[in-house]
């Protein structure tokens, strides 16, 4: 008779609806594609997952046992408190061999069973200085959190090589219990898209001919603020009528009122479109279509757009702050975040450039080939059977 293999037990709330705005963005995509691989390999462990009864599941749900709570939170500053009191009872009830959070800032410092947490990044820290008062003191508290739930955590997952060299530096960390396992574009989704997929796309949202394209978040270190001075730059100029189009759920977000008002102030109403949330299928489309895809970030714990948009064989124009260079490589071009000159620079060079642009649509995709959720999948059962085993000295 087989022995029962150990139990598992992963937070698979970033895939709900409602629980702090995960499952559209990074985390969600790679809760869904980490799920997806350990519901295939459920020999290997007997796999359950975490989640929030008061909120809507996701079909990456059904077929694996659920270990619930109800949260009684409202508002999303409360859902991030409720958990630290809730769930070490909730697990302890369980008793799971190993738990897995997906985001340490989602994990509870108080669990008593061991546990991994993946960390995406450390901007609570390392970009504080791109936030005003309030966010500044919100950030504060969540790297509180996050910061024992790092240095408790039985090992911890980061999903670029400088994400790993923040942790180590800044907190009480051996540099031994951390491991790096990449993310990846999905190669079903972000690869070069049949033409008649990109007429139907172009139809259907009136997509101009020529258009420069962000997916993203707004806030701070984002660097939304430095596109759009660009952007502004280019008036009077020969790429005075590329507009730029914007995806995301950018109007839910607070700093909203204050890209309408620098859109505004630029006299830049007729020239950025912004699309909403668009579903994957009509991303690729846009990073396949788009003359440019503009990222001029200050600081990235991962950088998923840019290897998506490589993927579908956009030029990107990006920046080499934070893990960014560890995605691009030679496959991007590079512009300083703090000259709005260089940011037109780098994307003026591209709309104008045939030979670059050609260059950069077949370098992308063969650089994104470097990465696979199959290798994340893997690399992170490694970690699990390291722990499970108990063996903290075996390679993995």
């Amino acid at each position: 008779m087989n022995p029962r293999p150990p139990s598992l037990l992963v937070d698979a709330r970033g895939r709900q609806d409602g629980f702090k705005g995960h499952k559209n963005r990074g985390i969600g995509q790679y809760a869904r594609r980490l799920l997806e691989g350990l519901k295939a390999a459920s020999d290997r462990f007997d796999l359950s997952l975490l989640v929030d009864r008061s909120l809507p599941l996701d079909p990456i749900h059904e077929g694996v046992p659920l270990v619930s709570y109800r949260s009684l939170a409202h508002s999303r500053s409360f859902r991030f408190f409720e958990p630290q009191a809730r769930l070490p009872r909730v697990i302890h009830r369980a008793a799971p061999a190993l738990t897995h959070f997906l985001a340490h800032d989602d994990a509870a410092f108080r669990v008593r069973t061991p546990y991994v947490v993946t960390v995406h990044d450390t901007v609570s820290f390392d970009a504080a200085d791109l936030y005003g008062g309030i966010q500044k003191t919100k950030n504060r508290i969540v790297g509180w959190f996050g910061r024992r739930n790092i240095e408790r955590a039985a090992y911890s997952i980061a999903d670029s090589e400088h994400t790993r060299n923040d942790v180590v530096r800044r907190f009480r960390v051996d540099p031994d219990r951390i491991r790096v396992v990449h993310l990846a574009a999905d190669d079903h989704l972000f690869r070069p898209v049949p033409a008649e997929r990109i007429a139907e796309v172009r139809q259907r949202l009136g997509l101009p001919d020529r258009f420069m394209f962000y997916v993203g978040g707004i806030d701070p270190r984002k660097n939304v603020s430095g596109l759009l001075r660009a952007l502004s730059s280019f008036r009077g100029t020969d790429v005075d009528h590329v507009p730029l189009l914007m995806a995301g759920n950018i109007r839910s977000q607070a700093e909203f009122p204050e890209l309408e008002a620098l859109i505004r102030s630029e006299r830049l109403e007729d020239r950025v479109q912004m699309l909403g949330f668009v579903d994957d299928a009509t991303l690729a489309v846009l990073y396949a279509t788009c003359s440019v895809f503009a990222f001029p970030s200050y600081y990235e714990g991962f950088g998923l757009p840019v290897l998506e948009a490589m993927a579908s064989g956009a030029p990107v124009v990006t920046t080499r702050r934070s893990s960014i260079p560890e995605l691009g490589g030679e496959a991007v071009l590079y512009v300083e975040p703090d000259s709005v000159s260089d940011i037109a620079r780098g994307l003026r060079d591209v709309l104008l450039g045939h030979d670059l642009r050609v260059a950069l649509k077949m370098a992308g995709p063969q650089r994104a080939r470097l990465f696979s959720w199959d290798r994340t999948v893997r690399e992170t059962m490694a970690v699990y059977a390291r722990l499970l085993e108990g063996s903290s000295s075996s390679r993995i």
